[in-house]
């Protein structure tokens, strides 16, 4: 969570409407966990998207042994 927040500025979809209440907000169970909501990732910055991208690059070798 703590890389996303770094990397990526984090708002609210325009005229996106979310219920945080905690009667109405969540989805019930086995799992409780809120309701849908859309969200809208920005990159920080240009030299954000070039270390993000070169983590992934480094990273997807080991990625791809997961690949059925």
């Amino acid at each position: 969570m703590a890389k996303l927040v770094w990397a990526f500025d984090i708002s609210l979809q325009e005229h996106t409407m979310t219920d945080d209440s905690v009667l109405n907000g969540y989805e019930g169970g086995f799992l409780v966990c809120p309701k849908r909501f859309l969200l809208v990732l920005n990159p920080r910055s240009p030299e954000h998207v070039a270390i993000v991208d070169r983590e992934m690059e480094q990273v997807q070798p080991f990625l791809d042994t997961f690949k059925t």
